[in-house]
C-alpha cells in the first residue's frame, strides 16, 4: 500500500494546536479522499474523494491499520509526519536559496551569502567543514538537516 499527500495546502497563520491544512489523501497513486483539519486542536476530517471507487469505510479502517503495522502510529499521525516533512523541506529549500547552508558539530548554521559552486573550498578551509548543505544531495541535506536544526 502506498500513501501520498498531494495538493497540501497549509495555513500556519491559522494553525494553533494543529497544522490547519486541506490535502487530498492518495493511495496507491488514485485518489482516495480529501483530508483538512482546522488547526484548533481538533481531530483531522476525511471526506471521500468523488474518484474513489469501492467501500470507503472498509477501506478506511485498512488505511488506519496499515498505518499502525507500518509506523506505530495512525493515519492523523502520519499526515501530520508528512506536512511536517513538507514544511522543513520548503524551510530547507528558502534557506538554501539565497544563504549559505552548513553543518558542523552537530550543528546546522548559515551565512548570509549566497552559494557559489566555485567557492566551495575556501568555504570548507574558512569554517572546518566538509558537510555543505547546498552541495549535498538533497535528500541528504533534508536528513541533517531535519535532525540538528
Amino acid at each position: 500500500m502506498k500513501l501520498e499527500i498531494k495538493n497540501l495546502k497549509v495555513i500556519t497563520s491559522m494553525s494553533e494546536a494543529t497544522y490547519c491544512y486541506t490535502a487530498i489523501i492518495y493511495l496507491n497513486g488514485k485518489p482516495f479522499c480529501y483530508a483538512k483539519n482546522r488547526g484548533n486542536g481538533g481531530s483531522d476530517f476525511y471526506d471521500k474523494h468523488e474518484r474513489f471507487n469501492g467501500n470507503y469505510r472498509e477501506t478506511l479502517n485498512h488505511i488506519e491499520d496499515f498505518c499502525y503495522s507500518s509506523f506505530g502510529y495512525d493515519l492523523e499521525t502520519w499526515i501530520a509526519f508528512e506536512i511536517d516533512n513538507q514544511q522543513t523541506k520548503k524551510e530547507l529549500k528558502s534557506l538554501m536559496k539565497n544563504k549559505v547552508v552548513l553543518f558542523r558539530e552537530g550543528q546546522i548554521f548559515s551565512l548570509n551569502i549566497k552559494y557559489i559552486k566555485t567557492h566551495h573550498d575556501v568555504i570548507e578551509k574558512k569554517f572546518a567543514t566538509s558537510s555543505i548543505l547546498n552541495a549535498m544531495n538533497f535528500d541528504d541535506a533534508f536528513s541533517l538537516f531535519k535532525q540538528y536544526a
